[in-house]
């Protein structure tokens, strides 16, 4: 990330006095738990300055159960600021486990203080426990110094290096050719990207960059003397990964507000471009800052299955780095914050955060991905890899978008799955336990436990050959029936038969972005603006003799039988099911009101119980999922919310597989 990216302009209004944190964890009394012992015995220290990392990030205590019988075992805490990764588990005679100790994102918003709080590991079964005392001391930086500096060309180069437009690249520096530091990591675009550095320090310096793409060629670097940018600069002396408020006087009694910068950890200075246009004129002054209020980061994870990844969705159309919205990964060891954008591949993230843009240009969004192609729920859910991947995001990630001056909140799981469990007899279960776990253990590794909703869309390719040439499915129906019981945690955005496919069960890189705007219409309305979402789906449906009456939830009338979108499956998709072997079928369908739906049958049913009302149920196996092949239907609402990509927003009703009520005969 370029120094540039790193200013943020802040209000002084705004601005509050923060802080150098010290975290200490220290042993306190006997070792009472017998059964259970706690190592290393040595307390934990870490310090940091604040809106910073702390050194050492984390402290690992190995917990054993020394006795002969099997050990329930509780870690419970006193102090909202840290954070472990465990909270209960049982040992086997013998076994052992490790617990992380670790600041969490609460920590970067701590004034100057001493926090103390409390760390204790119980033995359940016999109520004995070992306590461990966890300190946290905030304090200012060091003081900040800012001087004016005249370069010229002599003292001054430009590194330029170009690599794959969309690669993720890292510029490194060395003084000795073995030792190498990170200087900026950010993404290429279309034009290459420009490093300037001066060259009157007395240590030599080298350079080196690569992408972090492994598919990709190497990037190059060239060295140049032309400079395109201003040569009249100020220079930010500080501690490392201190925030200082720059300030400019003309007379040294009115000072105003330049920028607000984090000194980076590869330097105590660096040169920004001066923003007074040339003025030399003004003094300067550099004041050291805490934590103090700013804008949001609201993290977003994005997982499932390879539509969750964007497979087939190439090339990528999101080319251009958002201003708004951030893009980050992290594996416990890489690290690596950027602006949105797609690389190789379109995702829904892009396309989700550029349509909340419209509505809500104030709320800035950062994407993180545990996706896993072809990983159905026994791969993903708590204790796989993708599930602690997705840990390590949600541990790291308030660190790095503070490292860029803004704030940080956990806010919801985008999930794109179900085509590997659509015969899953208990996948509403499973997608219940999915949502209970992320949002307990993104409560406890953030420090800020919340309301975590989970939105999904139901799997509409079924019938494709990549997935089975399955005739009918189970999991479209029971994620309905989950939403329904869990209408907060559960978020039903709507069906995915109306996309256009690129092999029967991925989409084309245009669909990608096209979801993703319905992604963000729902996020809206739940996260956003506090209210709910409920997709566009049948609210009861009764029969009296042949005629059915099907009343729905239209989220924005007036219900349309839409076959030009779609094309018409017959009956727009509504079949009709009852006990036995040859059910009616289908005579006509009409709407008669804006929220209603009357269905004729060719006959009256047997009374055979039960009786369902179908909707896009099934279609001939081996069909192409999309709008003119597969399981779908033709009924939507009249939402004419403008798209950004200049795509329809309407509201297609789900698939579903609806009890009937029979009227009783008059």
């Amino acid at each position: 990330m370029t120094v540039m990216e790193l200013i943020r302009f802040v209000p002084p209004s705004r601005l509050r006095v923060g802080a150098l944190a010290a975290l200490c964890l220290v042993g306190a009394g006997s070792l009472v738990a017998a059964d259970l012992e706690v190592r290393p015995a040595e307390g934990y220290l870490a310090t940091g300055l604040a809106r910073g990392r702390f050194d050492p990030p984390e402290k690992v205590y190995t917990l054993t159960n020394t006795s002969a019988a099997e050990i329930e075992w509780a870690i419970n805490q006193n102090g909202a600021w840290f954070s472990t990764l465990e909270s209960h588990g049982r040992l086997a005679p013998g076994s052992e486990t490790n617990v992380v100790v670790f600041p969490n994102s609460l920590s970067l918003d701590l004034g100057a203080d001493l926090f103390e709080g409390l760390l204790t590991v119980t033995n359940v079964g016999a109520g004995e426990s070992e306590t461990r005392s966890v300190s946290l001391k905030v304090s200012l930086p060091g003081p900040g110094e800012v001087e004016p500096v005249q370069v010229s060309l002599e003292d001054y180069r430009q590194l330029v290096f170009s690599g794959p437009p969309g690669s993720f690249y890292v510029l490194e520096e060395s003084t000795n050719l073995i030792d190498w530091a990170g200087v900026e990591t950010n993404v290429f675009g279309n034009e290459p990207s420009r490093f300037e550095f001066d060259v009157t320090e007395v240590n030599p310096r080298y350079f080196r960059s690569h992408t972090t793409d492994t598919n990709a060629p190497p990037s190059t670097l060239t060295l140049t003397d032309t400079l395109v940018v201003d040569l009249d600069r100020v220079r930010l002396i500080g501690e490392a990964l201190g925030t200082y408020l720059v300030e400019s006087s003309s007379d040294g009694v009115e000072w105003t507000p330049i920028l607000t910068n984090q000194v980076p950890s590869t330097g105590s200075s660096i040169l920004t471009n001066h923003v007074t246009g040339g003025d030399t004129g003004l003094t300067y002054r550099a004041s050291a800052l805490g934590p103090f209020p700013t804008e949001d980061l609201h993290h977003v994870l994005i997982t499932g299955q390879s539509l969750a990844l964007g497979a087939t969705g190439a090339p990528a159309l999101s080319t251009t780095p958002s201003d708004r919205h951030y893009r980050f990964y992290s594996d416990g060891t890489y690290r690596v914050l950027t602006p949105l954008v797609e690389t190789g591949l379109e995702t829904i993230a892009s396309g989700a955060g550029q349509h909340l843009t419209r509505s809500h240009p104030e709320h800035r969004l950062l994407f993180g991905n545990s996706s896993v192609g072809g990983a159905t729920y026994e791969f993903l859910k708590k204790g796989t890899a993708p599930y602690n991947l997705a840990l390590a995001q949600f541990r790291d990630a308030p660190f790095a978008v503070s490292s860029v001056l803004l704030g940080y909140q956990p806010s919801a799981i985008f999930v794109i799955h179900g085509e590997g469990d659509h015969i899953n007899l208990q996948y509403d279960e499973d997608l219940r336990e999915w949502q209970e776990d992320y949002e307990r253990d993104w409560g406890a590794v953030s420090g800020q436990p919340r309301r975590i909703p989970m939105f999904h869309t139901q799997a509409s390719a079924w019938t494709s050959p990549g997935n089975g040439s399955a005739e009918f499915t189970l999991g479209a129906f029971l994620l309905l029936e989950e939403s329904r019981l869990h209408p907060d945690r559960t978020i039903l955005v709507g069906p995915k038969y109306m996309f256009t496919y690129s092999d029967g069960i991925h989409l084309v890189n245009s669909s990608y972005r096209w979801l993703g705007e319905y992604y963000a219409t729902a996020y809206r309305s739940v996260v956003v603006e506090g209210g709910s979402w409920t997709p566009l789906q049948p609210l009861s449906v009764t029969r009296s003799n042949t005629v059915v009456t099907a009343v729905f939830h239209v989220p924005v009338p007036p219900l349309v039988l839409d076959t030009n979108l779609v094309s018409d499956p017959g009956q727009y998709g509504f079949t009709y099911h009852d006990g036995t072997l040859t059910p009616p079928a289908v005579e006509s369908v009409e709407l008669t009101s804006a929220d209603t739906v009357r269905v004729v049958l060719a006959s009256p049913p047997l009374g055979l119980l039960p009786e369902f009302l179908r909707y896009a149920y099934s279609a001939a196996p081996g069909s192409w999922g999309g709008p003119l092949t597969g399981p779908r239907g033709n009924l939507r609402d009249s939402d004419d919310e403008a798209s950004t990509h200049g795509n329809t927003l309407h509201n297609w009703c789900v698939h579903f597989n609806e009890p009937v009520t029979v009227a009783p005969e008059p």
